[in-house]
């Protein structure tokens, strides 16, 4: 549905960016996505690529990180806030 160039489309698009952009800031207002989602057609694009990415189990194994992490040779420090609803460790 998002990959055509109907009203239903840009309609669904719009609806999965207010819905992502809900769970990306704690007490985000109404008024702030409205402004956030201005072009529906650029909604929609961006739309397009996150659900490629996902569909596509964003193109790493489950945990790949976690399990690799000893690889990486400067000291890191993993941090994942505990409102993190987009990214659940």
């Amino acid at each position: 549905m998002i990959s055509s160039e109907s009203t239903l489309s840009l309609k669904l698009a719009k609806k999965w960016s207010r819905f992502g952009l809900s769970l990306t800031k704690k007490q985000i207002s109404e008024k702030e996505i409205n402004e956030i989602i201005v072009n529906s057609s650029d909604s929609r694009n961006k739309i397009m690529i996150e659900l490629h990415y996902a569909l596509n189990h964003f193109f790493i194994e489950g945990g790949y990180i976690f399990q690799h992490a000893r690889l990486i040779k400067t000291p890191t420090t993993i941090i994942h806030g505990s409102y993190d609803y987009l990214c659940p460790l």
